[in-house]
């Protein structure tokens, strides 16, 4: 699978395990209700397009990731993932 259209769902959470999807070359996740996006998404290094506007609270990544689009998003994440940054959203969001 190299196309994953996850829009408008209403999904509050992306589960890690969608992270396995090592061929996956486009995730859209774009109007769910996402508040964070897995660290774990850092591993998918195929990824070449990951659309996740419209998830209005989406904390973390911040707005300021995200409006670089996938450039900027995947090394964050995976700074979050060996613990070399810090974000309270994720934990927030995940223990709701």
């Amino acid at each position: 699978m190299r196309y994953l259209n996850l829009a408008n769902n209403r999904l509050s959470f992306l589960p890690t395990q969608l992270c396995r999807l090592k061929g996956l070359t486009h995730l859209d996740v774009q109007n769910n209700r996402l508040c964070v996006l897995p660290p774990e998404l850092s591993g998918m290094t195929q990824l070449k397009e990951l659309i996740v506007v419209g998830n209005r609270g989406l904390a973390s990544p911040p707005p300021r990731v995200v409006e670089n689009d996938l450039p900027d998003i995947m090394p964050y994440l995976s700074s979050l993932l060996m613990g070399n940054i810090h974000d309270p959203f994720v934990v927030n969001c995940i223990s709701r």
